[in-house]
């Protein structure tokens, strides 16, 4: 089913409904932590696709504050970026200079990359790592939109911030 045709149903329905439109989320780079610690950046994506990472901590104090007030938010719809729009070179170095060591970036194909992180049992995670790609080589991903941060009332987390606080398991 088509976002836009679920979309209307929930609207029909007389049930607030705020309608999401989540960017990358940060904590993809846990899929990747092995490689990290072992100085690589691995990744089906282009070196230079843009993208606006979210950590799901800041998704859930957006659901809440939606969930207190659903009025407010119902049938609307939410982009919800993080807050800095960064290129998977530009994360790289993010990544060295946070946790303090040599990072060094690796494109692969999607294929390689499933393999690489163990989900290579289930064909639909290279289906879905191959439309990503697509998607943020149409900018798709870029742009930071402020709507995330406006509903919260406060900054969200940075790529800095998700890797520090990710430290023990990145470096």
């Amino acid at each position: 089913m088509s976002h836009w045709l679920s979309e209307q149903i929930l609207d029909r329905s007389g049930v607030p409904t705020a309608h999401f439109r989540v960017n990358f989320f940060a904590e993809w780079m846990s899929y990747t932590a092995a490689e990290i610690r072992a100085g690589r950046y691995l990744t089906p994506f282009d070196p230079e696709s843009r993208f606006v990472p979210i950590a799901a901590v800041d998704i859930a104090r957006v659901v809440v504050k939606i969930l207190e007030n659903p009025e407010a938010f119902g049938s609307k719809i939410i982009p919800v970026t993080g807050s800095v729009e960064v290129s998977h070179i530009e994360l790289t170095g993010i990544l060295e200079r946070t946790l303090g060591k040599e990072v060094h970036f690796k494109q692969v194909s999607p294929e390689e990359f499933v393999k690489t992180i163990g989900l290579d049992g289930d064909p639909s995670f290279v289906a879905h790592f191959k439309a990503v790609k697509v998607d943020q080589q149409e900018r798709l991903l870029a742009g930071v939109d402020k709507s995330a941060a406006e509903i919260v009332g406060q900054p969200l987390t940075t790529p800095e911030e998700f890797i520090e606080k990710h430290h023990h398991l990145l470096a």
